[in-house]
């Protein structure tokens, strides 16, 4: 009989940390969140001119050419990214919160329009867009995507209370700004692989 091997503490603990390291890697690694709200930070910033023009077809316009590109640009970006990882994460929740998102916005957006509901029209996207983003913080698993998405939407929500007259370059540019912002935070804050 040989005798079994002992684990001492020492040994347990940097094993232990060796296996956090490895998740935390992994995590970082899968962390790529940024370069969505870099991409629809910037798309949201230029719609805010839109806004201001004409009965809010515009705004619908710009987005009905933006958001398709902005999707092919990200599918693009995180096939490469998957591959210079070997690493490929489900993207099944991911693809179904996305696609809701855009019929959400393009429903009410839209929708309201047609109905001559203004307040559905100009406040229904931004809280599709916030309560996308809550999802997108839970699958991601990042405290800070979901503050940006609550505030936004707190925001978006007041605004709505106070029966802000024309809130669209308002919310615009306050969801831009923040998309932006917090995208360029995460991506400094992630390591690049060489």
């Amino acid at each position: 009989m040989h005798p079994s091997p002992t684990t001492t503490p020492d040994d347990a603990a940097t094993t232990l940390a060796g296996i956090r390291a490895t998740r935390e890697k992994t995590r970082s690694d899968l962390c790529s969140y940024w370069f969505a709200l870099v991409l629809f930070g910037t798309l949201t910033l230029l719609s805010t001119p839109f806004y201001s023009m004409g009965d809010g077809t515009e705004v619908g316009l710009f987005w009905l050419v933006a958001a398709p590109l902005g999707m092919a640009v990200m599918a693009r970006y995180h096939h490469n990214r998957d591959e210079e990882i070997g690493v490929r994460p489900a993207p099944r929740a991911y693809v179904i919160t996305s696609v809701a998102l855009i019929a959400a916005c393009f429903a009410t957006g839209f929708g309201g329009g047609l109905a001559d509901q203004p307040d559905v029209s100009s406040f229904g996207p931004p809280l599709a867009i916030a309560v996308a983003y809550v999802v997108f913080a839970r699958l991601d698993r990042s405290a800070l995507l979901a503050v940006m998405a609550c505030v936004l939407g707190g925001l978006t929500i007041a605004l709505a209370v106070a029966d802000a007259s024309n809130p669209g370059p308002i919310l615009a540019a306050t969801y831009g700004a923040s998309f932006l912002i917090t995208g360029l935070m995460v991506r400094r804050c992630t390591p690049t692989r060489r």
